[in-house]
């Protein structure tokens, strides 16, 4: 089994807003034969649209996943659009939802969609990096950033100077990760170049390149 560890919940760069009630809301369940404290669906859901959306939606899979989680799991629409809300998570939920209403019609309440619609700004992101054309068609798949969720949140967040950590997490992560990650040399001059490089991803986005 690989396990693949984050150091902030869902993997994002800034801390919830309310993360004892997501361990609260765990169970335990039986993952091939181990007993294992599991995500409660709701948030497991929300979690599965913000990790499609990390990866630009590459792997079909992943938005099989979203479908099935609801076909299979009883999930509260209230609470996961209660938990969207306050983490910040509205927008990643609210295309990878579309998207997938756009591949299986029927998969994904109406309602649920309509209530995590975000603002106009966020709405126009998303349709400009991950246009539903291209992705539903699995033709031209765009790649972005994985810290992309995690902008999204810092968009929706009214807290400031979490809002600030998020951001320097983002642009400035660990030099040893750094240097493992991208296999550069754990120095200065590497180092800053690297930092550049991050910096200058929405210059680049503009430019289409």
């Amino acid at each position: 089994m690989l396990l693949e560890i984050h150091f902030a919940a869902l993997g994002f760069h800034l801390p919830l807003v309310d993360e004892p009630a997501l361990w609260a809301a765990t169970e335990i369940r039986p993952v091939h034969g181990v007993e294992t404290r599991v995500l409660a669906p709701e948030h497991e859901l929300a979690y599965l649209c913000a990790h499609a959306l990390q990866h630009s939606f590459s792997r079909l899979i992943w938005l099989v996943d979203i479908a099935e989680i609801h076909r299979r799991e009883k999930i509260d629409g209230d609470t996961l659009i209660a938990f969207c809300r306050r983490e910040g998570l509205a927008a990643p939920v609210y295309h990878a939802f579309r998207l997938v209403e756009r591949l299986w019609p029927g998969s994904v309440p109406a309602g649920w969609i309509a209530a995590l619609t975000p603002g106009r700004l966020e709405r126009f992101l998303l349709r400009t990096l991950w246009p539903e054309e291209k992705i539903a068609a699995r033709d031209g798949l765009p790649v972005h950033p994985f810290y992309s969720p995690t902008l999204f949140t810092i968009m929706e967040t009214r807290r400031f100077v979490p809002a600030l950590q998020g951001l320097a997490n983002v642009f400035f992560p660990p030099a040893a990760w750094v240097s493992f990650t991208y296999g550069i040399p754990n120095r200065v001059g590497p180092l800053l170049r690297h930092y550049a490089w991050r910096l200058s991803w929405p210059l680049r986005l503009l430019r289409g390149k």
